[in-house]
């Protein structure tokens, strides 16, 4: 079943984005794809799976298909959720426990913290990022692209 629902993913991917038909997504990876997604301003019981009357047919789906990750503490914002979720380490000792880092902020999560994309590579994925990024801005050294 997991193999007919990965199939079908990249198959629907290639259809949606025929230039990645290139990279042979088409194909059943060794290894599982693994999709993590932070999403502001949910509360943890809001998803149907959790048993809410609020309905989230596409979250449900995943989490009845892949896992979900429930002991994972969050900040009530989200550069400091971020910070914690990319690094494994508390936002505290990261500088970014109190605030968002907002565009026109001189900082951001220092250069030598390890991210979790980092980690994936070492283990022979391709990573990306989609969304907000709120960890850094002012500062080329603080960009996404430049972290991994």
């Amino acid at each position: 079943m997991k193999t007919i629902i990965k199939t079908a993913l990249a198959t629907a991917v290639v259809a949606t984005f025929p230039a990645l038909a290139e990279n042979n997504l088409t194909s059943v990876p060794d290894k599982p794809n693994i999709i993590i997604m932070l999403a502001d301003d949910i509360g943890y019981a809001d998803p149907g799976f959790r048993g809410s009357g609020i309905e989230t047919p596409s979250l449900d789906s995943l989490a009845k298909e892949g896992m979900t990750l429930d002991r994972f503490y969050t900040a009530p914002i989200c550069s400091p959720t971020r910070a914690a979720l990319m690094t494994g380490r508390d936002p505290m000792r990261l500088g970014v426990a109190y605030s968002v880092l907002l565009p026109w902020d001189s900082g951001g999560v220092h250069t030598d913290e390890h991210f979790m994309p980092e980690s994936f590579q070492a283990a022979g994925y391709q990573t990306a990022m989609f969304g907000k990024w709120h960890l850094g801005h002012s500062q080329q050294v603080f960009h996404p692209n430049e972290r991994w």
